[in-house]
């Protein structure tokens, strides 16, 4: 028995890579703008922060939008 699992280009994982790599950029321009300052919890932590809160949005927000707009084309 042979299993052939195929990821086509456009497909859920690849939407969902690209946009997760969107938001990481957006998260990391912010940090590059919190950089000057002298936060209390320091630009390590808030960078950390951040990326988690980053692929937690992506995780929960991307296949509920992906599935729509599969579902209207």
């Amino acid at each position: 028995m042979d299993l052939n699992i195929e990821i086509k280009w456009g497909g859920f994982l690849t939407k969902w890579a690209l946009a997760l790599l969107q938001i990481l950029a957006a998260a990391a321009f912010i940090m590059w703008a919190l950089t000057p300052t002298s936060h209390p919890l320091g630009y390590w932590t808030i960078a950390s922060y951040l990326s988690a809160a980053a692929v937690a949005y992506s995780a929960i927000t991307l296949p509920v939008r992906i599935t729509e707009r599969s579902a209207s084309e």
